[in-house]
């Protein structure tokens, strides 16, 4: 994990190393911007699917197929993605240590296709021939443009997150890239509770350094992608530590009633 992503004083745990015991809470996120909330409504989401069947925090394949059916109907009708077999070979993919389920970050890779898809489509771009070229004529996924039916909350979050990512990346040079400038002001104004300890120009320069993949001095959607799946993981995992620390503190304390 790059040291940008960790905390002052703190750590946050990983995966593997991690047992849960319940659904977090909601209430746990610290953040308050446009962006935070709508992350947290995807972590939120995506809970409310993992705890229906097998090991708590993961999804199965039910799982990760109603999941989609009932939070992206829009995307995966417009797309051609409700297509027979495209789900499982989806999940396949995705299924990176090839376990059958899929944790938290395991689904951002979900999440980060759908929404570079969605961003494409918005942008009428062609290049993902699965996607009916008459189709992305009339589909868009904000500024009141058609689609499907109404927008669900998944949809939504996807829609904001490529929303700010507009706000910032028209203010100057290509329209839809990011400078180090506007990746700065993304930060300061949009992630920061997440990134509060991003306090300096070597903090932003080294984001930048390592977001930028094709070293064009630029970021495209899909390299500020990376920075919102690692915020989002790294977000997910402080809530579950948060929430063992709450179980763990009243374990103590029960144990000190009870003698």
């Amino acid at each position: 994990m790059p040291t940008w992503m960790m905390a002052d004083d703190d750590r946050y745990p990983t995966m593997s190393t991690r047992t849960t015991s319940s659904q977090p809470k909601a209430q746990q996120f610290p953040g308050n911007c446009t962006l935070e909330k709508a992350l947290e409504t995807i972590v939120n989401i995506y809970h409310q699917y993992s705890i229906r069947e097998g090991q708590l925090d993961l999804l199965n394949f039910n799982d990760f197929k109603t999941l989609l059916t009932e939070r992206a109907p829009n995307f995966l009708s417009v797309c051609g993605r409700n297509r027979p077999g495209y789900l499982e070979n989806l999940f396949k993919e995705t299924d990176l240590n090839k376990d059958k389920e899929l944790t938290f970050e395991e689904f951002t890779i979900v999440l980060a296709k759908v929404t570079d898809d969605a961003h494409r489509i918005i942008h009428k771009d062609d290049r993902y021939t699965c996607c009916d070229p008459d189709l992305i004529l009339f589909i868009r996924f904000s500024q009141g443009c058609q689609t499907q039916g109404p927008l669900s909350e998944l949809e939504k979050a996807i829609d904001v997150i490529i929303d700010v990512f507009h706000q910032y990346s028209r203010r100057e040079g290509d329209k839809d890239t990011l400078t180090k400038r506007e990746l700065k002001l993304l930060i300061e104004k949009q992630l920061a509770n997440y990134l509060k300890h991003v306090k300096n120009q070597a903090s932003i320069d080294q984001i930048f350094k390592d977001l930028d993949v094709n070293k064009d001095d630029q970021l495209s959607f899909g390299e500020v992608m990376l920075l919102i799946v690692r915020v989002i993981v790294a977000t997910h995992e402080h809530l579950h530590f948060c929430e063992d620390h709450q179980h763990q503190h009243q374990h103590q304390h029960q144990h000190q009633h009870n003698h």
